[in-house]
């Protein structure tokens, strides 16, 4: 075996014990930034994948377009068999996940063959281009990840408040399950603190709930946490509050949960910071690492009304 083919073995023995890795584990992805990197890479990855597979196909004698094309396929067919061999594994497969892989694939092997033409020549317009659309496809696909980067930034920005109606951070963090939540002007008299609202129509059968999935987590320093919200019915609701950290692990007694009786008409709700460090039977709750706050409907109260959500801030 010659010196190129061990290193192309070599080579390959490593990339594949990767890319199995890949398929079957995943960091622990905490917050919405970090899950977004992580989807990113999938496209800057087979594109990689199929470039060293391009180049492997082309130390064996075959023309750039074979090979450009070869390696993009067998990337792509690298990709669909990671996400089966997730769906059948520990992981759920995702179908951005594999469209990523095949954009990725396809850059890969077009950005190869783009670069093996421009070996034996200078670079003209026509190559840079190709070079221009191909760096715009990773960016592309990197987008989401530098969106989620820029909500995270507005997020701290405007700490200590924590879900302010119809700003972009706050709908990439809000949880809503089992209703609609829509933005629309807060009512005149000026009781609310913004001028923006979320109207929650809760599905009364269906468990639903409504807050933040990823709050921004250091809440030491401050006291209580203040929510505002507005009950468009004419009869009292019963609503549950639910707040935990990043190290709960899903037992009732491990988090700070209270039933809650909404009277008609606007209500601000105070909870003194206190009562969540101490809530958990076992431990104390970190407030420098706090994730979930939300409000459910417990499955045995009658159907809730309607609600106005204002903002929610620390202080």
């Amino acid at each position: 075996m010659t010196r190129t083919y061990r290193r192309l073995t070599a080579g390959w023995i490593a990339l594949i014990a990767i890319w199995g890795v890949g398929a079957l584990w995943r960091p622990a992805a905490t917050t919405a930034l970090v899950r977004e990197i992580w989807n990113a890479a999938h496209g800057p990855w087979f594109a990689l994948v199929a470039f060293a597979l391009a180049e492997s196909i082309a130390r064996i004698g075959r023309r750039n377009g074979v090979c450009a094309l070869a390696g993009g396929v067998l990337a792509f067919a690298l990709g669909v068999l990671q996400e089966l061999i997730q769906l059948l594994g520990p992981r759920d497969a995702d179908l951005l996940d594999g469209l990523r892989n095949g954009v990725g694939a396809l850059l890969g092997g077009w950005t190869w063959y783009a670069w093996r033409r421009t070996l034996p020549a200078r670079i003209d317009a026509r190559r840079g281009a190709q070079a221009l659309v191909t760096v715009a496809a990773l960016i592309a696909l990197l987008w989401p990840a530098i969106a989620a980067w820029s909500d995270q930034r507005a997020r701290a920005r405007t700490f200590p408040v924590l879900w302010e109606p119809g700003t972009a951070w706050t709908e990439r963090y809000r949880l809503v399950w089992w209703g609609g939540l829509a933005v629309e002007t807060a009512p005149p008299g000026g009781a609310f603190r913004a001028g923006q609202v979320y109207r929650w129509e809760p599905w009364w059968n269906a468990g639903p709930r409504v807050g933040l999935s990823e709050a921004q987590p250091d809440w030491r320093g401050y006291a209580s946490l203040v929510m505002e919200l507005e009950n468009l019915g004419t009869d009292a609701a019963t609503l549950a509050f639910r707040v935990n950290d990043r190290a709960h692990d899903d037992r009732p007694e491990d988090r700070f949960e209270v039933r809650v009786t909404i009277d008609p008409g606007y209500r601000r709700l105070t909870f003194p910071l206190e009562r969540f460090r101490t809530a958990p039977a076992n431990r104390e709750m970190d407030l420098a690492e706090m994730t979930e706050v939300f409000f459910y409907k417990p499955l045995e109260t009658p159907e809730p009304p309607t609600f106005l959500l204002g903002s929610w801030w620390l202080e």
